[in-house]
């Protein structure tokens, strides 16, 4: 694989956790929106969700395409460069994410690659060995 990957992180990223009870769910944030595609127009990377929002992708309540018109429809630039998501969590604590962000990036080698995600510094902090990130 020769492409540039994002890995997206939603909640806490393009929304703030705020919850709406009548629509039982948090919103989209316009001006996150904006620096979302700042980023993707300046690098041209491609994107791997590795939110909780890909279970809707590996328990089948949406497809990969179907999950990026969701992110079109809230004015995310991304029509065709949703490329894949994380797995299935190994582990419930905050290394998981790290963890198969290290196993995506072994098996799929991508040039260069970044984290946008709200976890704390110390969940961030990538496994041994996670290296190349650009």
């Amino acid at each position: 694989m020769s492409q540039k990957i994002l890995f997206l992180d939603i909640d806490g990223c393009l929304n703030g956790h705020e919850y709406d009870a009548k629509a039982e769910s948090s919103w989209i944030k316009p001006e996150c929106v904006i620096h979302l595609n700042r980023v993707l127009t300046s690098t041209g990377c491609n994107i791997v969700i590795s939110s909780a929002w890909r279970y809707m992708i590996l328990n089948g309540a949406c497809t990969l395409r179907g999950f990026e018109y969701l992110l079109r429809t809230h004015r995310v630039h991304c029509k065709d460069l949703l490329v894949g998501t994380l797995d299935f969590d190994e582990i419930q604590d905050e290394s998981g994410r790290a963890n198969l962000i290290k196993k995506w990036v072994e098996e799929h080698k991508p040039i260069r690659w970044a984290v946008l995600d709200d976890l704390s510094s110390s969940a961030r902090r990538p496994p041994p060995n996670l290296l190349g990130g650009g």
